[in-house]
């Protein structure tokens, strides 16, 4: 296996290596995908929300709005990784060794 944990392997493994990039590289592209989500949302007709869908292999029942929603929440505690982790880097950064644990909210 390509990475270090012997867990993660194929599309995973590579988020294993430390990329290259500095902070302003990568919030052009996020940025953009984050522009990309809110014109799907805005182009989303309002006359769908309730139409039936199905979610995973079990195909479990719930509408276009409980999949708009749940895209929602999981970005939402994508986006507290980002901050809880750049929290851990400044503070690993700044010679503090161990970095103080955060708690979150959730």
């Amino acid at each position: 296996m390509a990475s270090g944990c012997p867990l993660i392997s194929g599309p995973l493994a590579g988020e294993q290596a430390p990329s290259a990039l500095d902070a302003g590289q990568l919030l052009g592209p996020l940025r953009a995908r984050i522009a990309r989500a809110l014109d799907a949302l805005r182009a989303t007709p309002v006359a769908t929300l309730y139409d039936a869908r199905q979610v995973g292999r079990a195909a479990l029942p719930t509408t276009v709005i409980g999949l708009l929603f749940h895209a929602a929440e999981h970005s939402q505690r994508h986006a507290g990784q980002v901050v809880t982790t750049g929290r851990i880097v400044r503070g690993l950064e700044a010679g503090e060794g161990s970095p103080a644990r955060v708690e979150s909210g959730a």
